[in-house]
């Protein structure tokens, strides 16, 4: 149910927009419980599940906090080992402002005018929700091996 968006749980208002980087990363467990303001309220399962669909990023902030949970591993770590590296996925990675601006592989966000937004580039704290950074190249190799499986 967390996948197909179907869990129960609409994300807040005003929670998982464009973050800043001056804000640093939030711990996981405090955005979950509401206590940041990248998410000031609580999540909570809010409709019966598999009744109806809400998009909800918190869904992907859960699995991300099960998958290193269970196997004691960052998700970056694990995103390496099971999908950028058997898929020789070579520019994927998980955002991060000290390496972004070393690639220019990646394009950045622009405005109306044509000119390029105040951040470059929109940071999302959690990676399973918005946090992935890939090419078009990358994507094929993704959607490839999914249709094959």
């Amino acid at each position: 149910n967390l996948l197909s968006h179907q869990s129960g749980i609409i994300d807040p208002p005003n929670s998982f927009g464009h973050y800043t980087f001056a804000h640093g990363r939030p711990n996981m467990s405090e955005l979950l419980a509401g206590k940041t303001s990248y998410c000031p309220v609580p999540i909570e399962i809010t409709y019966k599940p598999e009744n109806e669909f809400h998009y909800s990023d918190a869904n992907f902030c859960i699995i991300e906090l099960l998958l290193e949970d269970i196997t004691g591993r960052s998700f970056s770590q694990l995103l390496e080992e099971h999908i950028f590296q058997p898929l020789q996925m070579k520019n994927s990675t998980l955002f991060s402002p000290k390496d972004i601006d070393k690639s220019d592989v990646f394009a950045c966000g622009h405005n109306k005018d044509r000119t390029v937004t105040n951040e470059k580039y929109p940071f999302y704290p959690f990676a399973a929700a918005s946090g992935i950074w890939t090419t078009p190249t990358d994507l094929s190799a993704l959607v490839i091996e999914i249709i094959h499986s």
